[in-house]
Parts: C-alpha cells; structure tokens; sequence
C-alpha cells in the first residue's frame, strides 16, 4: 500500500500562540505610525496575531475620538480607545466618559498665551478651534489622515478626515469659549521656540495638567487626566490587571501609561529621558518598533 503523499496534521489548524500579556496599550503619532503616516505591514500582522490569540489593543492618543475611531477602523478593534490624552473614553461611536475643563480654566489659559505671544489652540470633542492662521493649524485635518502601508488614500479618504477631525477658525477664541456650550477637554501651546518656561507658568495655574508629545509642543489636560488614568479606567473596564498590561509610547505624555502598565515599552525614536522611564526599549517607528515589541515581549516564545 502507497504511503500518504500528504499527512492529516498539515491540514489542521495552527495552533494559537500563547501570551504574556492580555491588553497591549498604543499610542498612535510616533508609535504605531512610521514617519509616513502609515501602519506597516508588520505592525499590522503582530497586531493581528496578538488579537487572534485572544489578546486586547487599546488606543490611547491625544488625537480626537473621531481620529482614533478611523485607526481602530483601519485595524478592525472592538476595544474601547482614550482620546485627547485621556480626557475622553469612547467604545465605536459612543463617548462613554470624559473630563472638560471649568471654563474660567480655560480663559485663564488663553490669556496667558495672549499676553505672552504665544500661539494656542483648544479641543472639543468635535474638533480643533483656534482663532490665529499658522502652520500650526493649516491643512491639519490631511495631517491627521494615517493609513496602511502601500495604500494610497482615496479623494474619499481625504474628505472624510476633513470631516472627521475639523479645524474651526473663530474671530476670538476667548469670545467664543465665553459664548459656547461646548466643553473644552484639551489644549495646546506651539512654538519652535523653548517652552520650558511655559510650562512651568502653566503648571503653576490651578486645574491645569502640562505634559508633551514634541519638543515644539506642550499639551494641557484638566488636573488628574492622563493616558494613564485612562489607562487603568479602561483596563478595569476589560476586568484586566495592570500586570498583564503592556504599554509602548514614544514621548512625554505616554509616561503616565508606562506607570501602571505590568511592562512598559519605549520607542527606539522617543526621547533619552523617556527612553530611561521604560523597562525596555524597542526599535523605532521607522522600523516598525511596534510589531518587534509584540514578537519579543508579548507573544510566549517571542523573538
């Protein structure tokens, strides 16, 4: 009798690789994007695998809800996500928490910058207001528009994140936060400048929370909101501990997220100092740091 050409066990299904952490915590810029704007093949594929191992990906960003929903979109999470820096916690479309600042906050800020010449901006939940033209705000909803690696981004595309994350020019931002009803969850202060003095003065001001994501850039938050914060919020959500979280960033506002985190992952791009608050260092995101952080730490029998 001829032998089998073929076994019965090629024909089964592999079996799912184990894993050393249940939720992986992402930042977006920097991160799970190359310098292009892109999530790469291999970013795309660990992700992939981490999820049909039973694992959870969570998105934490300073993005908008709305930005973040279209890269959970891109790569088909259910998970919740934490927008604007952890002000905001959304699930699909529905915002499901969020923190907005006392408005009297909010002028005090803008005065600050007013009297000091600097350039600022404010989030809503909706979109990006700011009442001064500069390159800080011109052409910003086609900044925001990521993609996966090789695809070229359809005209669609392009009007949907223009609609997605909008840029609203008022004649006066402090006029309009006197007036509106919309609540304010995130602010920002831009300046090629040092603003190392600044946010000390900022971080002096009551119900203000000051980090970074770029040196050009400082980041404010009401008090006690963090990715971090948002972090352990949507973790006990998922009934997962902080233990069996793995955290990657890449700057200043993901340290609050490498604090509760059971492994905490610095990109190969991120800064020295937040490099040195990491427990491990992974490659960059021009070398798609992310999916080589899940092959080594996440998956069991890792790299």
């Amino acid at each position: 009798m001829p032998e089998k050409m073929f076994s019965s066990s090629l024909f089964q299904s592999k079996p799912k690789p184990k894993l050393n952490y249940s939720l992986i915590a992402l930042d977006i810029d920097g991160t799970l994007l190359n310098e292009h704007k892109e999530i790469t093949r291999a970013n795309q594929e660990a992700l992939r695998t981490f999820q049909v191992a039973g694992g959870k990906v969570v998105l934490i960003s300073g993005r908008l809800p709305r930005s973040i929903l279209w890269h959970t979109q891109l790569l088909d999470l259910n998970t919740p996500f934490a927008a604007l820096n952890g002000a905001l916690i959304g699930n699909g479309e529905q915002i499901v928490s969020g923190v907005a600042f006392h408005r009297d906050v909010v002028l005090n800020f803008i005065a600050y910058c007013q009297r000091h010449g600097l350039y600022c901006h404010i989030y809503s939940v909706e979109g990006m207001i700011f009442d001064t033209p500069a390159c800080w705000n011109e052409h910003w909803p086609e900044q925001n528009l990521a993609r996966l690696e090789g695809q070229q981004p359809p005209a669609e595309w392009v009007q949907r994140v223009r609609e997605y994350c909008p840029a609203l020019r008022v004649d006066d931002l402090a006029g309009w936060v006197k007036t509106t009803r919309e609540p304010i969850y995130k602010m920002a202060v831009l300046s090629e400048s040092s603003l190392e003095e600044t946010a000390r003065d900022l971080g002096q001001i009551s119900g203000l929370s000051v980090t970074s994501s770029d040196p050009r850039n400082l980041e404010i938050c009401p008090t006690n909101v963090s990715k971090g914060a948002a972090l352990r919020q949507i973790a006990n959500s998922l009934a997962i501990r902080p233990e069996q979280i793995m955290a990657i960033g890449d700057n200043y506002n993901d340290l609050s997220l490498f604090q509760v985190a059971g492994l905490s992952v610095a990109m190969g791009n991120a800064p020295e100092a937040v490099q040195q608050q990491a427990q491990v260092v992974t490659r960059s995101n021009c070398e798609s740091g992310v999916a080589w952080a899940v092959h080594r730490w996440a998956l069991r029998g890792g790299l």
